[in-house]
């Protein structure tokens, strides 16, 4: 029983953990801010910009054969809503934001 108990704790202290790890980047994202504004780029080339200027590392890779381009403003944003909104534009199928950045899933 003790020992199953130790395993209990440990898991728990390991969601925990977890969960600290996942938020930093998400933190960091939304203490910064950024003021952008780009026309008829692609998706890719946007989160590479704002990966430049705000230290939040992005993954992202753009489905084959994909030429579609956007165009953003920012004006002192969260870097946070940044991301999410240029995934938006992107019609990405999620946003994780991770220990050790921040994953943008495209659609497939």
């Amino acid at each position: 029983m003790k020992k199953y108990r130790i395993i209990l704790v440990a898991l728990f202290f390991a969601a925990a953990l977890g969960n600290v790890w996942a938020s930093a980047s998400e933190e960091k994202a939304k203490k910064s801010t950024i003021s952008l504004q780009l026309n008829d780029v692609q998706p890719g080339e946007v989160f590479k910009i704002i990966e430049k200027i705000s230290q939040v590392k992005i993954f992202y890779t753009a489905p084959e054969n994909n030429q579609e381009k956007i165009s953003i403003s920012f004006d002192s944003a969260p870097v946070d809503e940044a991301i999410k909104k240029v995934a938006r534009l992107a019609q990405a199928r999620s946003v994780d934001f991770k220990e050790d950045g921040v994953y943008v899933y495209p659609k497939q």
